[in-house]
């Protein structure tokens, strides 16, 4: 068998095996890599090895697919295994190397750059696979799944969020907007800026400018045409001729994946041109009128793409604005974008799951639960903010579809609880919610060490995490470090400052320190307006106006709630506030009302009171 034989046995391979990784037959596709690079190593061990790792990567064997690599002797690293090797990377955690080779691309692309060459996608087939493909008719698409096109604008927004993941947050900023720049349609970068508090303009995204121009990119490449330079001489020749019979054009060659669909079209206009043009005696007839026609045609479909290009903007910068607005807390502003998009819109499942996490950053909660039920119906499988939707049932008491370790908590199963929140870190040890909550959870149960590691650790993933900062604040406050509790939690109302229960917590710790009494009174008092029927604040704000001396103010607090229900707490205290006044027998009227109800406490703390204000009379 001669070299030559060799050669085309492994082209042949080759061919077959990129047919393979296209049509999903990955284990198929990884055989025949190990036969090209068994029959013929070291020629082809670099196409062999790519093709290879690409299959195992696919397949999810990351490991596998980085060992290839990174270990098989021969093997040169080029842009698609450095790119490949970075998807590696990141899919297993390593972030420091995966930041490192996304480095490395970007230093490529910024260095390509500035001499002009390089472009939203670069592709390397040619430096690859010569004959390989022959016979093969494959699209941009096939080879971008295939990995031999590399797609910057994805580059950048990869190592965005690494490098967000990595704390690099500056970094992370400016990779994600230069993601934008490269493709004004990635939702991933425009989300992730707004997740961390930096939303881009509404006036710098989304533009029918740039949208219309990545439009003609896209289309652009999907009309790029491929085929053998056997081919290319005799396509010169008979292009026109095979389009105005109907048949189909072939392609079937990779090396001329680099042939742009502009200069295709100027291509094919010149061969019609030269095929089919009319005699003198037929242009000087007819030219007005095809020219007319053309003309108007060519101006309504230019006046359409327009249309549909303002329309997809207007709409995405609404919902931009909506949930730029939803990630800083304006809830308020992000319900009215909300209620600006059409109804197909907001009737989407994103949207829905948008307004539900909306309603429940207002605390209305009923609201909150319909959004999310919506969203689940439309979508059953839906995941995102799933977790969000268990806390809102929690908040409502609603047993049914509610998350395990929620549902556990809901009946004081503290330590089972602990166990589901658990089992969901080790599924994504990234989980920042199910930090948050399992912090909670040993704060209920007093395990302040095991609190402030998971609450630490929500802070990390998520900075902006407002939920994690009101737990931090909480163990504080039970550690009784009330001036760290009050800077924790006013990071916190930063973040989100229409949330009550910041608010009422605020209320609490300013009102620890005797000389800020009247400072927890205005707080009280405004989370009162904000809501009436909150018994929680309506009772600390008359412990705070007990504490100041205003004994008729604090009962008219009480009996205010006693308006809508009965309730032993509130009888307790008014009992506590005619003892201290002095009128022993409202006081032993209110502590026997206390003593009516249902809670063992109470109970137990009426008792004793009673006891006392029987040993005075």
């Amino acid at each position: 068998m001669t070299t030559l034989d060799t050669t085309a046995a492994v082209e042949l391979l080759q061919s077959s095996a990129i047919s393979a990784l296209h049509a999903g037959e990955y284990e198929t596709a990884v055989f025949l890599c190990h036969r090209i690079m068994s029959l013929f190593p070291l020629p082809s061990i670099s196409h062999g090895i790519f093709l290879l790792a690409r299959a195992q990567y696919l397949m999810g064997n990351h490991r596998a697919a980085l060992h290839t690599l990174t270990d098989t002797v021969g093997s040169t690293p080029t842009i698609p295994t450095t790119y490949l090797q970075a998807l590696c990377y990141s899919n297993m955690g390593l972030l420091s190397q995966a930041n490192a080779s996304f480095t490395s691309l970007v230093r490529l692309h910024n260095s390509t750059s500035k001499t002009g060459s390089a472009g939203p996608v670069t592709d390397y087939t040619d430096q690859y696979y010569g004959n390989a493909a022959a016979g093969l008719d494959i699209s941009f698409s096939v080879l971008l799944s295939i990995g031999l096109v590399i797609p910057w604008a994805s580059v950048y927004c990869k190592l965005g969020l690494i490098q967000r993941r990595m704390g690099l947050v500056e970094d992370a900023v400016k990779s994600l907007h230069t993601t934008l720049e490269l493709d004004p349609l990635n939702w991933t970068a425009v989300k992730t800026l707004c997740e961390m508090g930096f939303p881009p303009q509404r006036d710098h995204v989304f533009e029918p400018t740039a949208l219309s121009a990545h439009f003609k990119s896209i289309m652009q490449h999907i009309g790029t045409s491929h085929q053998p330079i056997s081919e290319q001489k005799q396509d010169l020749e008979s292009h026109a001729s095979s389009l105005q019979q109907g048949g189909a054009y072939t392609s079937t060659r990779l090396r001329s994946i680099r042939k742009t669909a502009g200069s295709a079209h100027r291509k094919r206009t010149r061969d019609e041109h030269t095929t089919t043009a009319p005699s003198l005696s037929q242009q000087s007839s007819g030219k007005t009128k095809t020219h007319v026609s053309s003309q108007s045609k060519d101006n309504q479909a230019q006046e359409t793409n327009q249309t549909a290009t303002e329309l997809v903007s207007s709409t995405l910068k609404d919902i931009l604005s909506g949930y730029a607005a939803l990630c800083t807390f304006n809830i308020p502003r992000a319900l009215r974008w909300f209620k600006i998009l059409s109804a197909s819109q907001r009737r989407s499942p994103d949207i829905l799951i948008m307004i539900g996490r909306a309603y429940f950053e207002a605390t209305d909660y009923e609201l909150a639960a319909r959004a999310f039920e919506q969203a689940r119906r439309l979508q059953p499988a839906q995941m995102n903010e799933m977790d969000t939707y268990g806390t809102c049932l929690w908040h409502l008491r609603k047993v049914i579809e509610c998350v395990i370790g929620n549902y556990f908590s809901l009946n004081q199963e503290h330590d089972q609880a602990i166990q589901s929140f658990q089992r969901a870190i080790k599924v994504d040890p990234e989980f920042v919610n199910a930090h948050t909550l399992i912090g909670h959870e040993y704060l209920t149960s007093e395990d302040l060490e095991n609190a402030a590691i998971h609450f630490r650790t929500a802070l990390r993933l998520n900075p902006r995490h407002y939920s994690a900062l009101y737990g931090l604040a909480s163990l504080l406050y039970k550690q009784e470090k009330y001036t760290i509790a009050e800077f924790y939690n006013n990071k916190a109302m930063k973040l989100c400052r229409f949330n009550l229960a910041l608010l009422e917590f605020a209320g609490a710790i300013v009102s620890k320190d005797p000389k800020r009494l009247e400072v927890a009174l205005k707080i009280y008092t405004h989370c009162g307006k904000l809501a009436p029927q909150r018994t929680s604040v309506q009772l600390s704000k008359s412990n705070v106006l007990t504490q100041l001396g205003k004994f008729q103010e604090a009962l008219e607090v009480l009996e205010s709630i006693l308006l809508n229900k009965r309730d032993s707490n509130v009888y307790f205290k008014m009992g506590e506030i005619y003892d201290k006044m002095g009128d022993a027998n409202n006081a032993l009227l209110y502590y026997s009302k206390a003593h009516d109800g249902k809670s063992r406490k109470i109970s137990k703390d009426v008792q004793e009171a009673m006891r006392e204000l029987s040993s005075v009379l």
